[in-house]
């Protein structure tokens, strides 16, 4: 318990430093990097699962509370963005696997693995029972989810300017959900009527059928729940309501649990792979900016949105912050489902194939 609370006192440190900077998504990366940093250095950073399954629920929560009848419609053209979405970091997946490949010692089922879009504990488990070496694809892994959450958001917001005056989007406006509408022009929260009741019974919803979906082995079940509940509250008769601040201190809580699982024995061996590393890093960075950009054109979907979509970092991560700096919630929270969904479930399949097919041709 000790170190748990050093933990967060760390982490709510580095977010506040990161926060007066004006860091964009300040909170959770300050907090992500200094429990990162605390944790290589003294390996005594702890911070339990329920952490994680905390930070899921309040990003559903807050993805919910923007769902109203005028956005569902907006959602319901989401389909053909997410098949997209799914094909093109596929492509990307596989590619960038033979290029680590092509640059290091390790398997090719090691080298696709290392590359998948997903969550570092889900594929590490998973490339372990299909015979990959889970410490180098646990290493890429973590390298790729730190850096995506780091300097994504600060990318996406010169790319989304540069887009936006060589295409201009007014057609796509009506796509964009305003994540800040709860705020009046001075930048002060605007009031509702019996908030502490309406925030009771929002938290209440949320947590009860996230916690509940944890037993149904889900993947991102707490998000998903949690998103759908509160969705249902607040598409009747307006119920749903909580605090911006319980918004910000989910988003610490993410970025610490995130950082404390960077420990110092996946950097052993760490010098061999820095350039597939870097070049798997860059090459989610341009593929990943150029898919949402085509994604934005070919869909009308709001560029800032189809960007964070196509953040190759966790589902929660990338609502949390997606929300916090002005992107559509609620079809960034589907887009990232959808992606975690079927990196689960599809992707391990479909990297089995590729390395069948290589091995009968090699």
């Amino acid at each position: 318990m000790a170190w748990f609370i050093v933990t967060f006192i760390i982490g709510l440190t580095g977010a506040l430093i990161c926060y007066k900077l004006k860091v964009k998504g300040g909170l959770m990366i300050g907090s992500l990097l200094a429990v990162a940093l605390f944790n290589i250095f003294t390996d005594l950073a702890y911070f339990p699962l329920p952490a994680k399954i905390f930070a899921q629920i309040i990003s559903g929560v807050f993805i919910g509370i923007q769902v109203n009848k005028k956005n569902l419609v907006g959602l319901k053209k989401m389909v053909k963005p997410t098949l997209f979405l799914l094909g093109g970091l596929l492509l990307i997946n596989i590619f960038l696997g033979f290029v680590i490949y092509s640059l290091s010692d390790c398997s090719l089922m090691t080298a696709l693995f290392a590359a998948v879009p997903g969550g570092v504990a889900d594929i590490s488990i998973i490339s372990n029972d299909m015979g990959a070496d889970t410490s180098i694809v646990a290493v890429f892994q973590l390298f790729r989810m730190i850096t995506v959450i780091t300097f994504f958001p600060t990318l996406i917001f010169p790319v989304s300017k540069y887009v936006l005056k060589r295409w201009p989007q007014s057609d796509n406006e009506q796509y964009h959900i305003e994540t800040k509408e709860a705020f009046d022009d001075t930048g002060r929260e605007k009031t509702v009527e019996h908030p502490v009741k309406k925030a009771a019974l929002t938290l209440l919803v949320g947590f009860v059928f996230g916690i509940l979906s944890t037993f149904l082995n889900i993947p991102a079940g707490p998000l998903l729940f949690s998103t759908l509940s509160v969705s249902a509250l607040s598409l009747w008769k307006g119920m749903a309501y909580v605090p911006y601040i319980v918004k910000r201190f989910a988003m610490i809580v993410a970025g610490a649990f995130v950082g404390s699982s960077f420990v110092r024995e996946n950097l052993n061996g760490i010098s061999d792979l820095i350039l597939p590393m870097i070049l798997l890093v860059a090459g989610y960075t341009v593929f990943c900016l150029f898919l949402g950009i085509l994604m934005s054109r070919l869909f009308k979907i709001d560029i800032t949105t189809a960007l964070f979509s196509c953040t190759p970092a966790g589902a929660s991560d990338m609502a949390l912050l997606a929300t916090d700096l002005g992107a559509a919630g609620p079809q960034v929270a589907l887009l990232q489902l959808a992606r975690l969904f079927c990196v689960i479930t599809i992707f391990p399949r479909a990297i089995e194939l590729v390395v069948w097919i290589w091995n009968i041709f090699n």
